[in-house]
């Protein structure tokens, strides 16, 4: 995922979830995957000098890494598993 910076922005925090949330990828046919805890990591930032606060830097695009855990079942169908998953990004 990238955002464009169109402005200049402050942003705080990107939020995935809880350290508990637990969404589910679907196969289809009734075959799913657990994705839990989420772990996000951004580039292009600076920091502001205050908790959670930051500025897109100069290239005007944050990269987001998104990763997790995915528990994957003995004897898992194979397939192309698809989910969803909210992230929100505060703007100030």
């Amino acid at each position: 995922m990238a955002l464009t910076k169109t402005a200049d922005l402050i942003c705080g925090d990107f939020v995935t979830g809880t350290a508990d949330s637990i969404f589910r990828l679907n196969r289809g046919g009734g075959a799913n995957m657990r994705l839990r805890s989420l772990t996000l990591q951004a580039d292009n930032l600076i920091s502001l000098n205050f908790p959670g606060l930051f500025r897109i830097a100069s290239a005007n695009v944050i990269t987001l890494r998104i990763g997790g855990t995915l528990d994957v079942q003995a004897n898992q169908q194979a397939g192309v598993y698809q989910g969803s998953f909210p992230i929100t990004l505060n703007y100030y």
